[in-house]
């Protein structure tokens, strides 16, 4: 038989107190703070407008901004419908003055109908599931694309133009070609614009045998052009 002292009985309740408190809070813990740090996928939606795609990003950012989390977009859908939805939204970045460098993208194009996901990514945490993806220019066209947006009435998230970005298209399809349709007042200025451009290309790897010119009017505002043309098929 053995005999415990009151001192020491009374320590060891003292600690089995103490341990089942820490438990306690441990499963507290985890379930409470367990839950706020996985992502959170906070919008979902397919094809929608500018003004309504306007509305869901301004949410989005205001989401990120509560605690700093990162903003994830999955894109899902055909190829360049995927890249003009990322542009669109940068657009909507830009437009309204909101950070994008909190965003990340990924491509997914996995199925032939139009998803966005808009996820939100607590600081910390890193998953293989949540990992930007480098975009793939590579395209199968069958008829010309327009890549700008002329004379569009969106006013609300234009999809967002850059020359090097069209340009990356061009290097990853040899086949392609580019055309540029420019509405300026007078000759002079076309050209400008013209040597302007083939310079700029060329920098980021598109021949100037690449790209066409073509000094037209379009009616209404001025604008300008960017198209990607594929070959002929015989």
């Amino acid at each position: 038989m053995i005999v415990t002292s009151p001192t020491v009985l009374r320590f060891l309740k003292l600690t089995q107190r103490i341990t089942c408190n820490a438990a306690a809070l441990a499963v507290l813990y985890f379930g409470i703070y367990g839950q706020t740090v996985q992502p959170q996928m906070l919008d979902s939606f397919g094809r929608i407008s500018n003004d309504d795609l306007q509305a869901r990003v301004l949410l989005f950012q205001q989401q990120l901004a509560n605690d700093g989390s990162t903003g994830f977009v999955i894109l899902d859908g055909p190829k360049l419908i995927n890249h003009f939805n990322q542009r669109r939204i940068i657009g909507c970045c830009r437009f309204m003055k909101l950070p994008e460098e909190n965003l990340q993208f990924k491509f997914a194009n996995d199925q032939d109908e139009i998803k966005v996901e808009f996820w939100k990514i607590p600081k910390g945490f890193a998953s293989a599931t949540f990992v930007p993806s480098i975009p793939d220019f590579k395209l199968d066209l069958t008829k010309p694309v327009e890549m700008t947006v002329s004379m569009a009435t969106d006013e609300f998230c234009p999809r967002y133009f850059e020359l090097d970005w069209y340009a990356k298209f061009l290097v990853a399809n040899p086949t392609l070609h580019g055309r540029a349709v420019i509405d300026v007042r007078g000759r002079k200025e076309f050209i400008s614009r013209v040597v302007r451009y083939r310079k700029e290309l060329l920098g980021y790897g598109v021949a100037s045998d690449r790209m066409r010119y073509y000094h037209r009017h379009f009616h209404g505002e001025r604008d300008e052009q960017f198209w990607l043309i594929p070959p002929k098929r015989k």
